[in-house]
This record gives C-alpha cells, structure tokens and sequence, in this order.
C-alpha cells in the first residue's frame, strides 16, 4: 500500500504505520518461523470493514 494512497479504514492506516515502522515484516517473520499465517490481511480487511463508515473515511472515499 502507497503512503499517499487513501485509507479506505482503519486496517489500512496500521498497515501504514506498520510498514514504516517495520513490524509488519517482524511479524511475517515471527509467523513463517511459527509456520503460521501472520493474519495480517485478514484483519486489515476486517478493520476496513467495520471502520468504512466512520466519518473522516466516509469523507476520504465519497469521490469513489
């Protein structure tokens, strides 16, 4: 995901902070070593899902 790309919710602004921070490859690491899925994607989408209404993302995504 672009850093300048809008965040339809709040699962895409923690994918954000976490790849600037490097966590989200922390955390593909930790579960390739547990030989797990991470999860990650499936809770930002969850995030999106529930947060797509919140006003200040209504306001972002209403051109679309």
């Amino acid at each position: 995901m672009e850093r300048n790309t809008p965040s339809r919710g709040l699962g895409d602004d923690i994918k954000k902070i976490t790849a600037a921070t490097g966590l989200d490859q922390l955390a593909k690491q930790i579960a390739k070593l547990l030989d797990e899925d991470c999860g990650c994607d499936k809770r930002q989408d969850w995030l999106n899902e529930q947060t797509k209404d919140w006003n200040i993302y209504k306001k972002r995504n209403k051109d679309k």
